[in-house]
């Protein structure tokens, strides 16, 4: 291990070390988490592991193994020290491991694991959060991650592509993905709930949370390098949410809706214009430039058919929207939904079955571009399109926090390219929590 690996589990322990000696000496003993806990201190940890291989089409034949390991740390204050009251603390180490099978093997932009990332031992989320007016107001400050509270969607959790999580329609158009797992960045977030049901989130975010324009990841390679600029600009995003809980079988059934815009203040090249609004390919001259990016998207999540005799199960259908200007964006358009069947097989409640598809677009100021190139150039070839995910995935629950997830993913026009041949990529996903 590297010495800078040795110093952020040494940040780790010293998080713990206030709480272990509150705790007393009794923390040594076998009750040392429930002395902790009735203190407010509580810890979780986790691991997952993901194997995948390519079998067809894409690049090349192969198989990866990806693994993350967690370890979260929460302290509630006002137990903690018996007057700060509303406010909370934690923070996250993670420890990420494996080769990308879509840059080795697949070559596709949506990234069929959800566990690619940097190798490293990283200092992850660290936070400090406020409630106020008996928790429906909350303040959240620190090094954050927003793909943990933005844009997904409950149902997208069951699969392993990116596209199902952070969605592309956000995360390919602004300066490297923005503020997500492997790499959060610093900022704050606001949470309202105004009335049951109904709940209004805002986050502000450095806009580069790699600290490097040429997407370098070894530069933030830990989670320890700060720095923030105006040449980075900022991330905002924004999400209105309605929720209705209804009881299974009942009407009406549980579902979710989800409004969110975003704007990144960095510059950003049209993908087509001059100065002048003439082609640049043509003229010659340097792209426009535009201040800053922005973009949308919806969500909608409905439980369609349940199961009376038992609790959560069922038919949940979603779907998902997102857009951009074509101008200034890589993906013009991206678009997910799918269903996932709780208790598919009888007598296994605890079990989900799911289907998701995605489809990211090419904007159409980028191939725009790529035509005219070829005008210039008295060429022809193959016109970046779109891609397109479909992912099946059945979770077999063995114990409550032990699952085994297999699954199949089809990935056709990887790279946005009919180029390269439609992929086959079958899964294995374990996760203890």
């Amino acid at each position: 291990m590297k010495l800078k690996e040795w110093c952020i589990a040494g940040t780790a322990c010293a998080l713990l070390a206030p709480a272990l000696a509150l705790a007393g000496p009794a923390a040594s003993g076998p009750e040392w988490h429930e002395q902790l806990a009735a203190r407010g201190i509580t810890s979780t940890a986790s691991a997952t592991g993901l194997w995948l291989g390519n079998v067809a089409g894409g690049l090349q034949k192969g198989g990866v193994y990806n693994t993350l390991g967690v370890f979260t740390v929460e302290a509630d204050l006002e137990k903690f020290t018996g007057a700060w009251k509303g406010a909370t603390a934690g923070a996250d180490l993670y420890w990420i491991r494996g080769k990308s099978a879509s840059w080795y093997f697949v070559g596709d932009a949506l990234t069929v694991s959800n566990l690619d990332g940097y190798d490293s031992i990283r200092l992850y989320q660290v936070w400090l959060q406020q409630d106020f007016w008996e928790g429906r107001v909350s303040l959240r400050a620190g090094s954050l991650a927003a793909d943990e509270k933005f844009t997904g969607t409950e149902s997208g959790g069951l699969f392993s592509n990116g596209a199902f999580g952070w969605t592309a329609g956000v995360g390919a158009n602004i300066v490297n993905g923005g503020p997500i797992y492997y790499s959060p960045a610093p900022g704050a977030r606001l949470a309202v709930k105004p009335a049951t049901g109904w709940a209004l989130q805002a986050g502000l975010y450095d806009g580069d949370s790699f600290d490097s324009p040429a997407g370098d990841p070894r530069v933030n390679s830990h989670g320890l390098h700060f720095s923030m600029s105006s040449s980075q600009g900022t991330f905002a995003i924004g999400e209105l949410s309605r929720e209705w809980r209804g009881e299974d079988g009942a009407a009406p059934m549980p579902g979710t809706l989800k409004l969110g815009l975003w704007r990144h203040s960095a510059d950003f090249s049209d993908n087509w214009a001059d100065a002048n609004g003439e082609s640049f390919t043509l003229s010659g001259l340097d792209p426009a430039t535009h201040r800053g990016n922005r973009g949308w998207y919806g969500s909608l999540e409905q439980r369609v058919w349940a199961e009376k005799r038992s609790a959560g199960q069922g038919l949940t259908a979603w779907m998902r929207v997102a857009g951009a200007p074509s101008n200034r964006s890589a993906v013009e358009w991206c678009t997910d939904a799918g269903f996932n069947w709780a208790g598919l097989v009888p007598g296994r409640d605890g079990d989900v079955f799911g289907v998701g598809v995605a489809t990211a677009y090419v904007s159409r100021d980028a191939q725009r571009a790529q035509l005219d190139a070829w005008a210039r150039d008295g060429e022809s070839g193959v016109l970046p399109d779109y891609e397109r995910v479909v992912e099946a995935a059945y979770q077999y629950r063995i114990a409550e926090r032990w699952s085994v997830t297999p699954g199949l993913q089809w990935v056709q026009h990887p790279g946005m390219t009919s180029e390269v041949a439609n992929a086959w990529v079958p899964l294995v996903r374990v996760s203890f929590e």
